[in-house]
């Protein structure tokens, strides 16, 4: 019985957050905004917050090689599943393997999105600021989903055609970048 309710839950989450992000696609081509496979990185960077909801300012986040967008919501069993496992990998090889992580919240509102980054070590983007940072364009039809880019704002694992699992592996295969400089050896 739990498992069909589980089941029934992630439908529901996938249905919700796919309605949500194809809402927002129509209303960004109405607007002439299109997805493409390179985001301006940089547009994020003033709209980072930590687990209280305030802005960091020194997240030297301009010297990482790669930045994973982790999109995710604490109502979503899924997501509740997979966010141990990305803020594992997070806290043992964020240093090594020069990235980052920032969580795109999918939650109804800002306070359950901060409660809900109880459970990761990793910053996100601030949660009036997700609808206006363009970066539903790169989500998948369904959380939880991760996409990297790297540096310059290409996309190099792209969490719309990978689950969140495989995208994670995609990216332990990557080499290590330094941020904006190239491979770092």
């Amino acid at each position: 019985m739990a498992n069909k309710i589980m089941l029934v839950v992630f439908v529901l989450c996938a249905l919700l957050f796919w309605n949500n992000t194809k809402k927002e696609k129509a209303e960004n081509q109405s607007q002439g905004i299109t997805s493409s496979d390179t985001y301006e990185i940089q547009r994020i960077f003033s709209s980072v917050v930590n687990k209280q909801g305030k802005p960091v300012a020194k997240h030297n986040m301009e010297k990482r090689g790669y930045i994973m967008v982790y999109y995710s919501a604490s109502w979503c069993p899924p997501c509740r599943q997979f966010t141990p496992v990305l803020n594992k990998y997070y806290l043992e090889n964020r240093v090594k393997k020069n990235f980052d992580v920032l969580l795109v919240g999918a939650d109804r509102s800002e306070k359950a999105m901060l409660s809900y980054m109880s459970h990761m070590s990793f910053n996100a983007i601030a949660f009036d600021k997700i609808a206006s940072s363009g970066l539903h364009n790169y989500a998948a039809r369904s959380i939880p989903n991760l996409t990297v880019f790297d540096y310059s704002g290409k996309v190099v694992v792209d969490g719309r055609e990978l689950s969140a699992y495989k995208a994670l592996d995609a990216f332990k295969k990557l080499p290590v970048l330094a941020g904006g400089s190239g491979y770092v050896r």
